[in-house]
């Protein structure tokens, strides 16, 4: 049986982390590989553990992803590390529509984000509120 190089072994650990993560946030590969401005099929790879990120890119995706450093380089110890993402936002968005507006929402000119903005501000405004009881 071949033996795995620790330099294959780190790059498995990066990819399974990073799949890992990516799953339990719902996101596809092609959504992180946009966030991270890179390509789907490097992402992909990235993924696989064929290739391993650079030093930027993994700052990135341990951003993109919720994960601490130790957690993607597999050295986090048996208490779990409080990523700086994590900390720094408690939640992370709550669903794939709102990461997707987000997404979108960033490629926006400025004169459009405005609307939008004020779109967004209408449409609070007549949310449904709870029904009062009636008083008969």
């Amino acid at each position: 049986m071949p033996q795995v190089s620790p330099k294959d072994s780190l790059r498995q650990t990066i990819g399974s982390a990073a799949r890992e993560a990516r799953l339990h946030m719902g996101l596809t590969q092609e959504e992180v590989a946009e966030r991270l401005g890179i390509a789907t099929e490097v992402y992909g790879r990235l993924e696989r553990g064929v290739i391993a990120p650079s030093i930027s890119t993994l700052r990135k995706l341990c951003l993109t992803l919720y994960l601490s450093a130790d957690k993607m380089l597999g050295t986090a110890n048996t208490g779990e590390a409080i990523p700086a993402a994590e900390a720094a936002h408690p939640q992370p968005p709550d669903s794939r529509h709102m990461q997707r507006m987000l997404q979108r929402a960033r490629k926006l000119p400025p004169q459009s984000l405005r609307l939008l903005s004020q779109l967004a501000v209408l449409l609070s405004k007549q949310a449904p509120t709870p029904a009062k009881p009636s008083q008969e």
